[in-house]
C-alpha cells in the first residue's frame, strides 16, 4: 500500500503469516522506503517483547525510509552515468583507433581490447564478406590475432561455427 504498517499483536495480526508469527514476535513496524513518489522497497522493525513508537519515532522513521530511497536513487544514478561514460570512452576509443590505422590486424586487436572493457568474452570472432564467403578473424582474451582463417566458404563457416546461425552475414 506504499502506508506505515504497524502490527501491534503480530501473533493476532491477520496480515501477518505463519513465517513472521513462529519468530516469536510481539510487535512489527513496516515502512515503506520510497524514491520519488515510488515504493522501492521497506524496512521492517521487529520486537520480541511489547512495546509500541510513539508518532514522533515513526514520523522519523518514515522519513529515515525517505532518505534512504534517495540515497538508493542517487546510487542507481551514479551507476547509469558511470556505465554510460564508459560505454562512451570505449566507444571513443574504438573510433580513435579505427581513424589512426591503417594496419587492420592492429585495428582488430585494439578493437577488441577496447570492447573487451565492457564485454567479457574469450574469443573475438570478425567475419567479413569477400565475394561469396567471408574472411575470418579470431582474436584470443590476449588480445592476440589467433588465427588468420583466410576466406572461407558459407559451407566452411557454417562447420567452423558449430552450425550456429549467421544470419547477419549470409
Amino acid at each position: 500500500s506504499g502506508e506505515v504498517y504497524m502490527a501491534r499483536n503480530v501473533q493476532d495480526d491477520p496480515h501477518i503469516g505463519p513465517a513472521g508469527k513462529s519468530e516469536g514476535l510481539e510487535f512489527l513496524l513496516s515502512i515503506p522506503i520510497r524514491s520519488k513518489d515510488k515504493v522501492i522497497g521497506v524496512i521492517h522493525f521487529s520486537n520480541r517483547k511489547s512495546g509500541i513508537p510513539s508518532a514522533q519515532e515513526i514520523d522519523f522513521l518514515a522519513a529515515v525510509g525517505h532518505q534512504i530511497g534517495v540515497a538508493v536513487n542517487n546510487a542507481r544514478l551514479y551507476e547509469e552515468v558511470r556505465e554510460r561514460a564508459q560505454r562512451i570512452a570505449v566507444t571513443s576509443g574504438i573510433n580513435r583507433i579505427v581513424t589512426s590505422s591503417l594496419n587492420i590486424r592492429e585495428v582488430y586487436r585494439a578493437f577488441a581490447q577496447e570492447l573487451h572493457k565492457l564485454v567479457d568474452f574469450d574469443t573475438l570472432s570478425i567475419l567479413l564478406i569477400e565475394g561469396e564467403g567471408a574472411r575470418v578473424v579470431v582474436i584470443e582474451p590476449n588480445m592476440e590475432e589467433k588465427a588468420d582463417l583466410g576466406v572461407l566458404s558459407r559451407e566452411a563457416i557454417w562447420e567452423w561455427m558449430g552450425g550456429l546461425p549467421t544470419p547477419l552475414i549470409f
